[in-house]
């Protein structure tokens, strides 16, 4: 079987399907349900164990790369990273509300701020990965993908 080629010669690399290509309940679990439980996890450890925290934490921030190699470019895998690091950020408030204690790790004041921070932290790794997916893509830095492309003067659209 021949091997496909992108238009450099060089052998096509074989990236995950775009959000969009996926399954509506894919969407939701990959968008809402793992940053949530994520968060939830963060919350309880939060209370119990920074070692623990920071652990999932940086996990997390580290997966906020792959789930960002789900859009083309930076724009896009910010946006994604940002709304599942509130979403995160929320679950760690819940956690530490519904698990009660002190926190061992410093919360934000007010605590609310912690949705906020978490989005911000998040972004930058996801646009890191639509970064790298639209670079993988188009095989030319920084070029955009073809499918991001807008009519000049026009605002792109997330």
């Amino acid at each position: 079987m021949a091997q496909e080629e992108n238009g450099a010669g060089q052998p096509r690399r074989r990236l995950p399907p775009l959000l969009r290509e996926r399954s509506p309940a894919v969407r939701i679990v990959g968008t809402v349900t793992i940053p949530m439980i994520v968060g939830l996890v963060l919350g309880v450890l939060l209370n119990i164990s920074a070692g623990g925290y920071w652990t999932v934490a940086i996990t997390g921030l580290l997966s906020a790369v792959l789930g960002g190699i789900e859009h083309l470019g930076l724009v896009r895998g910010a946006a994604r990273g940002a709304s599942a690091g509130a979403i995160s950020g929320v679950g760690i408030l819940l956690g530490h509300l519904l698990h009660g204690g002190e926190p061992v790790v410093p919360l934000p004041d007010p605590a609310w701020l912690v949705i906020v921070l978490s989005a911000a932290c998040t972004a930058v790794p996801a646009a890191l990965g639509g970064f790298i997916r639209n670079q993988l893509s188009t095989g030319a830095v920084g070029a955009p993908a073809p499918a991001q492309a807008s009519a000049p003067g026009k605002k792109e659209s997330l």
